[in-house]
């Protein structure tokens, strides 16, 4: 949420700058004139100019919403990353009382088809609510923390990838969690790796799937 009010003045910006915009708040103007003077009644005036500027701001509006589509498309096109989970474990040792915790393990790859600056990388964390139906106006899914790899204070993640470099670029590191309980309700929790890119600037989302028999059947370490 906080990342959207930031971007939001800029899409508003592009919005304006938008051709479709200025022809339909034209078009509304010149058919509020031509009611006028036509002397229909305000019952059909005000609405239809309103309807048809709220089409122009909507129109407008997807019209943005596909450019930055494309645009983030043809920014991540140049990295790809995968990752896994190596290890998991909650609550283990034990946190103290009304406490909650987790440590996960994760690998990650990247395959780059041009030199790639990284600029930071997190494991987000994310609490999931079963709610019941009806209470459609609560949130399933609640981001809680971005949090760092183990031993760093920040979500900094600065390393060059070269494109003539052998891939997948390889890494991993172990995040960890500690909190207090949640009174409210009874989250689970998903996971989910983040890597920004300065150069190319891209922002890389990678969910971290959970697979608990799995990962009881193999213990700790991961497959080589």
């Amino acid at each position: 949420m906080k990342q959207y009010l930031t971007e939001l003045p800029g899409y508003a910006a592009r919005c304006a700058q938008r051709l479709d915009l200025f022809v339909g708040i034209v078009a509304g103007v010149v058919f509020f004139l031509i009611a006028v003077a036509c002397g229909l009644g305000r019952a059909v005036i005000i609405p239809v100019t309103t309807a048809i500027v709220i089409l122009a701001i909507l129109e407008a509006g997807y019209g943005v919403y596909r450019e930055e589509r494309t645009m983030r498309a043809e920014r991540e096109k140049h990295v790809r990353v995968q990752a896994r989970l190596g290890a998991l474990s909650t609550n283990t040792p034990d946190p103290g009382p009304d406490k909650v915790s987790v440590s996960a393990h994760v690998f990650w790859e990247i395959w780059v088809d041009q030199d790639v600056s990284t600029d930071a990388l997190a494991l987000n964390l994310i609490y999931v609510y079963d709610n019941p139906w009806w209470q459609f106006w609560k949130r399933s899914r609640v981001p809680e923390m971005g949090i760092p790899p183990k031993g760093e204070d920040t979500t900094q993640y600065r390393t060059r990838i070269r494109a003539d470099n052998s891939q997948p670029f390889r890494d991993s590191a172990v995040f960890e969690y500690v909190s207090d309980r949640r009174e409210e309700g009874d989250p689970h929790w998903l996971l989910e790796l983040v890597l920004v890119t300065g150069v190319p600037a891209g922002r890389h989302c990678i969910p971290v799937f959970i697979d608990y028999d799995e990962l009881h059947s193999r213990g700790a370490n991961p497959p080589l």
